[in-house]
């Protein structure tokens, strides 16, 4: 037999946010109503490891702390928006931050929560070029795979496109 080329073979397309797989509204989220600091990626990256550390610290406590779904929601649709930089990416989702995610993936009995932390995990996992240990040990697969499981379509479409992203 003999084997057919074509130049989409080469080409790798996203599963998380793709509008053929499932029309993802954008990811809007009002700066004003942050807990802490609006920052862009390009800010991010420029800043030094241990100020970097510091920023990611007050984006897990607002997003860990007792807030309303829908303030959570709006912090990981900023999150999401900081994975266009894979250096950021790298950064949040091998942090304690991307830990809390999986944490929250696991735990919370909020659906729009649980869909929007599967998507924003898939929006990191997409960008980053190193996915850590501990992130894989602390169930971050498991999480997802559960997150397959689930009884709202919308988590389980958005944690099949996380796994994807792998």
């Amino acid at each position: 037999g003999e084997m057919l080329f074509c130049v989409s073979d080469l080409q790798v397309r996203p599963i998380v946010g793709n509008k053929k797989i499932e029309n993802v509204p954008p990811s809007n989220y009002d700066a004003s109503t942050l807990p802490f600091e609006h920052l862009q990626p390009a800010d991010l990256e420029a800043m030094a490891a241990e100020e970097l550390d510091k920023f990611l610290i007050g984006v897990h406590r607002g997003l860990g702390g007792k807030t309303a779904v829908s303030a959570k929601v709006m912090m990981l649709s900023y999150v999401e928006h900081l994975a266009l930089s894979p250096t950021v990416a790298d950064s949040v989702l091998n942090s304690e931050l991307g830990l809390l995610m999986v944490r929250i993936l696991r735990e919370t009995k909020s659906v729009p929560l649980r869909a929007k932390v599967a998507q924003s995990l898939g929006a990191l996992i997409r960008n980053a070029a190193f996915i850590s240990p501990d992130l894989q040990q602390g169930g971050a697969l498991v999480a997802l795979a559960g997150g397959v499981r689930d009884r709202d379509p919308k988590v389980r479409r958005r944690s099949m496109a996380a796994l994807g992203e792998l």
